[in-house]
């Protein structure tokens, strides 16, 4: 089974794909487990979840997921990252630095998605702030992605 089909299968149920590990020879292993209530929706898994409910797929066990996550917040949580939105407080920040600004626009949007996703999972105020510092530090030297140091 495909990755996408076993990922909308779990969807259906509440589930959500989760650690891979290599088998070797280009095989892997894919774990799925229920979904945490508190665990972010992506713009992908939606449009999943919108032609999966069309198609009168979904579970009671996966609509009641997405109720509870669009009563929490979660549903919502990560559309101003997929839209690219830069949050308010870190766009402070690139304002006191220019080049970190200049450097972050010219990043591929991947990239740029990927710090504001990291941003947006800090779950403390403290937390946040570390990050919003390590991102201008990174973008100032031109660094595109904290995996790249």
């Amino acid at each position: 089974m495909r990755w996408e089909e076993a990922v909308k299968v779990a969807l259906c149920y509440g589930w959500i794909d989760s650690t891979v590990k290599s088998l070797g020879d280009g095989k892997r292993r894919q774990y799925f487990t229920p979904r945490n209530e508190k665990s972010v929706w992506s713009a992908l898994n939606k449009q999943y979840i919108e032609a999966l409910i069309a198609e009168n797929l979904m579970h009671e066990s996966g609509l009641k997921k997405i109720e509870i996550g669009k009563q929490n917040g979660s549903w919502t949580a990560l559309d101003a990252v997929e839209k690219g939105i830069i949050p308010e407080d870190l766009q402070m920040e690139f304002n006191k630095n220019s080049i970190a600004f200049d450097n972050y626009q010219n990043f591929a949007p991947s990239y740029r998605k990927s710090y504001l996703y990291w941003l947006n999972q800090a779950k403390r105020e403290d937390t946040r702030k570390k990050r919003i510092t390590e991102i201008i530090q990174l973008c100032a030297n031109n660094i595109k992605g904290r995996d790249s140091r």
